[in-house]
């Protein structure tokens, strides 16, 4: 009688979830992405990422950010045939300035398959200390809300074709409800409570919010300024939470 080899299931586990692996990574070769954020830390690591990846893929940027850089560097890695679409997005013209870069990336771009916001705009002030709240407010809402209810509108449409994904962005905060973001966390719900009624009524569309650690290089402060951040180890944490980004799009 022939002895059975010594650890058969676990070849064959380990086998088949490189097979899972691999399969879901050829699949990811015929589909086509945008970007809304891919000024932003993650945005940059996440088109790294998705240009070895993915096929072709529109990068938009927050109207004044500028991605010359970004768009050098991938253009060193891409393939020839892959088209890169860059466009910008105005959030003072809010609705009108998604169809418009919609527009503009689907003239080059025929099918998107998944579109990943990772727009965001955190804040760090207690509310009794904003001095502008008005302004505070639109700020914060116009990023962090309402331009993912603009982008998805407006893309909508596009991902019924395809029963594409919707992945999201957005830090912890928004739902442990800490101290100092408080408008940034009324924003935030605003959007998840959104998704999670589109994710209904569009069966055929995978809607995911990742919830992950802010990595933005500016926050809004009391008097609806800007303050820096640190940067110094931004982009190890930014890189993280993109290949988690880009792990739930394989799913």
């Amino acid at each position: 009688m022939s002895k059975k080899k010594k650890g058969g299931f676990f070849k064959k586990f380990l086998n088949k979830k490189h097979s899972d692996s691999s399969s879901s990574s050829s699949k990811l070769k015929t589909k086509n992405c945008i970007i809304i954020g891919a000024h932003t830390p993650v945005g940059r690591q996440l088109a790294k990422m998705v240009v070895q990846e993915m096929n072709h893929v529109g990068l938009v940027s927050e109207s004044g950010e500028n991605i010359d850089s970004l768009m050098r560097e991938l253009n060193q890695i891409k393939n020839n045939n892959q088209i890169l679409v860059p466009a910008e997005y105005n959030v003072e013209d809010g609705i009108s300035s998604a169809e418009q870069l919609v527009n503009t990336i689907t003239e080059e771009i025929s099918e998107i398959h998944i579109f990943f916001f990772v727009l965001e705009q955190p804040m760090h002030s207690k509310f009794s200390d904003i001095t502008n709240v008005p302004k505070v407010t639109k700020r914060l809402m116009d990023i962090n809300y309402l331009s993912g209810v603009y982008c998805t509108q407006i893309l909508l449409p596009h991902l019924r074709k395809t029963k594409g994904n919707i992945c999201v962005l957005s830090a912890i905060s928004s739902e442990t409800h800490r101290e100092h973001v408080s408008i940034y966390c009324a924003a935030r719900c605003a959007l998840h409570g959104f998704l999670e009624t589109v994710k209904i009524e569009e069966s055929d569309i995978n809607v995911t919010v990742i919830l992950d650690t802010n990595t933005q290089k500016q926050i809004v402060n009391a008097d609806g300024g800007f303050d820096d951040v640190d940067v110094s180890d931004l982009n190890e944490s930014a890189e993280s939470t993109a290949q988690k980004l880009l792990n739930r799009a394989k799913k």
